[in-house]
């Protein structure tokens, strides 16, 4: 019965706000039913988002084009909700790059929040939305419980300027596969093939410390176009780094002012956030603690899931 009383009401805003319908609650990884819904953000536009889990706890995660099917297991006595950022995943396409950027994200979080009724919540993010939360939760203090940062974009631009490569280096035979799989055009011809080769081939590997690891996944982002390569680079480079153009920022001052408790999971071999940012994060955050995860590259719970799941699942509240 709770499950078809949320259904009509996301239905009823979808129906209002013009959003495309969502779909009836379904079994996701696990066994877990959850809602599809959007939410209406300024100008019109319309954010995927995922609901799972009907616990009385409610954590956000942004990112759910990655997350959603691997941190489903995290429903268990919570309810977990997952969004697509602008641009991103499911969600609406921005050609405008003045309304794409970090300021948009903490803002389209809040609007998250509110769009679902949410209290107190905590927050989850991976790569540069690992800043976002926490730029949100010093925005937002009465908001949040606590807040995950999870190989999170540098603190500030001068902690990752001149570092060394860490990750892994892609297969040679495998870039030579790609490229003629590029020059027989099959980006254009089989889009959702070619990103897929894509991933595994070139964007993974050189992301992973332990690219082996990738098979341990369960995310399939290429079926949205807005996660086609060209797209989401044009994407990336639109909102991190931020302060466009010049790629200079400094969030020590709004670090200080997050009050929740922050745990931050970082591996010590990730080339596209180094470790030297997460280190400035706990450095700066008041009740900050950094789990260093050796060898472990961007994808921290593909690449040493027990140590992960373990840590979060310690730290997220759950009543």
């Amino acid at each position: 019965m709770r499950w078809r009383i949320a259904v009509v009401l996301l239905a009823v805003t979808a129906v209002a706000f013009g959003a495309p319908p969502i779909q009836q609650p379904s079994e996701s990884v696990g066994g877990l039913l959850f809602a599809e819904s959007w939410v209406p953000v300024e100008g019109g536009l319309h954010l995927y988002a995922r609901v799972v889990g009907q616990g009385p706890v409610t954590v956000i995660v942004p990112g759910a084009v990655y997350l959603a099917r691997d941190l489903a297991r995290f429903a268990e006595g919570r309810t977990l909700i997952f969004y697509d950022c602008r641009s991103r995943g499911a969600s609406d396409f921005v050609l405008d790059s003045a309304r794409l950027g970090v300021e948009r994200e903490i803002e389209d979080l809040e609007a998250v929040r509110a769009h679902f009724g949410v209290g107190r919540t905590s927050v989850v993010g991976w790569s540069y939305l690992g800043a976002v939360v926490a730029l949100y939760a010093a925005r937002y203090t009465d908001h949040v419980e606590r807040v995950l940062q999870v190989s999170p974009g540098a603190l500030r631009s001068e902690t990752v300027t001149a570092k060394e490569q860490r990750g892994s280096v892609p297969n040679q035979k495998d870039l030579e596969r790609l490229e003629k799989l590029r020059q027989n055009a099959k980006p254009t011809q089989d889009p959702v093939g070619y990103c897929r080769e894509w991933l595994k081939l070139q964007l993974l590997p050189q992301i992973m410390g332990r690219p082996e690891a990738v098979s341990r996944t369960s995310m399939d982002p290429c079926i949205y176009s807005n996660e086609w390569p060209d797209r989401v680079f044009r994407t990336l480079r639109m909102v991190w780094p931020p302060n466009q153009p010049t790629g200079v920022w400094d969030f020590s001052r709004q670090a200080a002012e997050v009050k929740a408790p922050v745990l931050i999971l970082h591996g010590t071999r990730d080339p596209a956030a180094p470790i030297e940012g997460a280190r400035d994060w706990a450095a700066h955050l008041p009740k900050a603690r950094l789990v260093e995860l050796d060898g472990v590259g961007h994808l921290p719970w593909l690449e040493a899931p027990d140590r992960f799941f373990a840590e979060v699942e310690a730290f997220l509240p759950r009543r």
